[in-house]
């Protein structure tokens, strides 16, 4: 699996995703001063189109910029699993294997493509 784009990421006007200026694009690649990689376009031709009932119909701007904004936000969240991760292998009094640290691992294998 070859690396992903390093964040911070942000989402811009509700369904573009992109990396910071200057950021590796995770084959070794930068940016440049004028322009960042574009991560995701969550877009169409006006939104995202979806199936339902055998028809595809437009997803909408409200899920559309949620999950924008919930992929920007990923470099930090997958960072954050790792984080609890090694807390708990450096503190003895929580339980190692507590739901949360569980789907905290398994976030990160998921992320890692591990899963």
């Amino acid at each position: 699996m070859s690396a992903h784009t390093p964040g911070p990421w942000r989402e811009i006007d509700g369904y573009r995703v992109y990396s910071a200026l200057g950021a590796d694009s995770g084959d070794g690649a930068e940016a440049d001063s004028n322009d960042a990689w574009c991560i995701c376009i969550c877009k169409g031709d006006e939104v995202p189109m979806t199936g339902w009932g055998g028809t595809q119909v437009p997803l909408g701007w409200g899920p559309t910029t949620a999950n924008a904004k919930l992929i920007a936000a990923a470099p930090d969240l997958l960072e954050s699993c790792k984080a609890l991760d090694r807390l708990v292998v450096m503190v003895d009094c929580l339980q190692e294997f507590h739901p949360v640290v569980q789907k905290a691992r398994a976030a990160i294998a998921k992320a890692e493509g591990r899963e």
